[in-house]
């Protein structure tokens, strides 16, 4: 996912992050003003100190050491050498608390927000359009959660953190200007000349940001095909070259993070040394050329020491917060992305009888794609049984899927009792429908789970009773932990067939006004298709029963059958009446 973000994009961005709990966020910057402040008072304690050494307090005072006598005398404490000493201890106690407290909030801060871009690109994925998931792959989806908000959520801790040494080094500066205006103009100029200077002979990092997080997203990519697709990778002899793929990434991922790393170290190392020579420059001129005390200077040159390494740790903070700000770019983006392709929602609920499902001249296409149904109508009522058949291509699982809100027709219209379908709320809908697909997907998780996902107030003598009817209970008292086995990765100790009964465990156990099977019973065999069948029209008058099916001995006992070719509803009849067209359905029976 390689976009070209411009500067009005890392603006929002930047803002967006200040906007995540703005109170808290001003809440960590008055700390960290007040830790900078306090800091700066507590450099200040060193002109007294060396002052009252040297017997000024006896003369008359001036400028910071006056503001000390009268501190002093204010709260009605002695000036003394044990209670200056004693106040340097007091401020430095609240100053490194003070810290202590924004180094934690910062954390959280940090922590909650990476939660919070996790939870939205997750909770606006599973609520988009199902034309989102035909085009992307999953493994860009758990990059962004897992991968890209990791990152993402260090931008917040890098801003919070610049703005807390910018705080610092204002205090220092302060104090400096205070003392020495001159040579604190002087230090300014060198320090920010070299700052320019250094991040001109480094590669930006955003740059190098860039390049990792476009290595991170194929990374993910090439892993996660490995192990999804590990038994085809294991049986084509793919190994080698999933290895060689995933270790050239892992190669140019070590190098740019290398990069990333040197570039870093290059910043804040160069920064040190300019800013140290302007220091020892500053003493010469101080002692040469100036007339402070020595006091007044020492304080001065120590400000510029302890100033030195804030504005090194200034621009390795902002390397490292231009390095990751791609990671959040691509996050933020995704979420936009996401919000603009959210399923629509009707606004009232659904009948709280069923009656009748409509299809009233219903066309589907998908995105710049050939038109998949073509002017579909057809009736069908609670109790009845109805199939869809058709060469694999033709349209039935369209069908289903237009049922299920999964997609919405470009022409015509659904009806349930009469009312359009698409004025349905979505989700309320779904709890009406069960379907069972060719490939159920089954939850690493217990049988039990696996079942009652669809009813989770379902008792265990309810799950057991939707076992039986879906004809796998016996295989699940063969196993040691019966229903409280867990059935690994997408079931992967089971057979195909095994899941196909689960799943329709899964959706006999729900009460709903429709039961859809999509090619429901294709991996099992005979016997125990037969049994599954019997135990479906047992129960058929409690849903409208819809099957699609290519094995159409599946669908002899349909009340009514829709062939289906190219998209079109081309015949329509009991199987007797089919057959003796000699039609399509016929040909199709006959293979």
């Amino acid at each position: 996912m390689t976009e070209d973000f411009d500067r009005q994009d890392k603006v929002e961005a930047i803002r967006s992050v200040f906007g995540y709990k703005p109170i808290f966020t001003i809440g960590v910057v008055v700390l960290s003003i007040l830790s900078a402040i306090l800091q700066g008072i507590g450099l200040t304690f060193i002109l007294p100190i060396i002052e009252y050494s040297r017997g000024v307090t006896s003369s008359e005072p001036s400028g910071i050491m006056e503001i000390f006598i009268l501190s002093y005398g204010f709260i009605g404490i002695p000036f003394t050498i044990e209670n200056i000493i004693l106040g340097v201890g007091v401020v430095l106690l609240i100053r490194y608390s003070l810290s202590f407290g924004v180094a934690w909030l910062r954390a959280i801060l940090r922590a909650e927000y990476v939660g919070h871009i996790r939870k939205e690109i997750y909770e606006q994925a599973l609520n988009a359009r199902l034309s989102y998931f035909d085009q992307e792959r999953s493994d860009d989806l758990l990059n962004a959660i897992v991968t890209e908000s990791k990152y993402s959520s260090r931008v917040i801790h890098r801003l919070v953190k610049i703005l807390e040494i910018s705080f610092v080094s204002i205090a220092y500066i302060a104090l400096a200007l205070y003392l020495a205006p001159r040579l604190s103009i002087i230090a300014f100029i060198a320090l920010v000349g070299s700052s320019v200077l250094v991040r001109n002979v480094f590669e930006s990092g955003y740059t190098v940001g860039e390049k990792i997080a476009d290595i991170n997203e194929k990374i993910q990519q090439i892993a996660q095909a490995g192990l999804q697709g590990i038994r085809d990778v294991k049986l084509y002899g793919l190994i080698p070259e999933f290895s060689r793929d995933f270790e050239s990434e892992i190669e140019d991922f070590v190098t740019e993070t290398v990069r990333k790393r040197r570039n870093q170290s290059g910043v804040e190392k160069f920064q040190r040394l300019i800013t140290a020579l302007s220091v020892f420059v500053l003493i010469y001129i101080g002692i040469e050329y100036s007339s402070l005390s020595i006091g007044t200077l020492g304080v001065f040159l120590f400000a510029m020491f302890r100033l030195s390494p804030q504005i090194s740790r200034l621009n390795n903070e902002y390397y490292q917060a231009e390095s990751e700000l791609p990671h959040l770019l691509r996050s933020l983006d995704r979420i936009k992305e996401l919000e603009s392709l959210q399923e629509t929602t009707g606004y009232s609920s659904p009948p709280s009888e069923f009656e009748e499902l409509h299809f009233d001249n219903v066309g589907f296409s998908y995105e710049d794609t050939e038109t998949v149904l073509k002017d579909i109508s057809f009736k069908a009522k609670k109790g009845d049984l109805i199939s869809f058949v058709g060469e694999s291509g033709a349209g039935k699982s369209t069908v289903a899927a237009l049922i299920t809100k999964m997609y919405n027709p470009t022409s015509g219209e659904v009806y349930v009792n009469n009312q359009s379908l698409s004025s349905i709320n979505t989700r309320e809908w779904r709890e009406n429908i069960a379907m069972v697909r060719q490939n159920p997907y089954i939850f690493n998780n217990s049988i039990k789970f696996n079942i009652s996902i669809s009813n989770r107030d379902a008792s265990m003598e309810e799950v057991r009773t939707a076992a039986q009817a879906a004809n796998i209970d016996e295989f699940i008292r063969s196993l040691p932990n019966e229903y409280k086995t867990i059935l690994g990765d997408n079931g992967v100790r089971l057979s195909g067939g095994q899941k196909q009964r689960l799943a329709l465990a899964r959706a006999l156990l729900k009460d709903s006004y429709i039961l859809i099977l999509d090619e429901a019973t294709s991996d099992l065999d005979n016997n125990i298709e037969k049994n599954v069948q019997s135990s479906i029209e047992g129960l058929s008058d409690r849903y409208l029963t819809i099957t699609i099916a290519h094995r159409l001995t599946t669908v002899r006992e349909s009340d009514q059958i829709y062939t289906l070719e190219d998209g079109n509803i081309v015949e329509c009849g009991t199987h007797e009446q089919l057959t003796s067209k000699n039609g399509k359905y016929a040909s199709l029976y006959a293979k």
